[in-house]
């Protein structure tokens, strides 16, 4: 009986032309006609204050969210510099090369 927006990216710089709203509001008629009763708008980093705030303009209220971890023994990967690389590689990558991977790679992926 309830839909979740589970993930959603925009780009500030086209804010202005309201293409999220709209792509949220179609989102919610369409959860209403197909009976749904709640629209769950999901988590939200408690530093991204902008996406909280536009969560709360459409009358979401926010709830505290704390997670427990408990791990049985010490888990360390290997490969850990080799993630730790690739984010600093894709940090400062340009632009057009992001892309290009990602078209390469998005196929295979997921």
């Amino acid at each position: 009986k309830s839909m979740v927006y589970k993930y959603g990216c925009s780009d500030a710089r086209f804010h202005k032309f309201g293409g999220m709203a709209l792509l949220l509001w179609h989102t919610i008629e369409e959860a209403k006609d197909n009976g749904l009763e709640e629209f769950e708008m999901g988590r939200s980093d408690s530093e991204n204050l902008g996406l909280i705030r536009f969560k709360e303009h459409w009358g979401a209220l926010g709830t505290s969210l704390s997670y427990w971890m408990y791990a049985l023994r010490c888990v360390h990967t290997p490969y850990s510099w080799k993630r730790t690389t690739v984010r600093q590689v894709v940090r400062f990558a340009p632009d057009p090369v992001l892309r290009a991977v990602g078209k390469l790679l998005y196929g295979h992926i997921g």
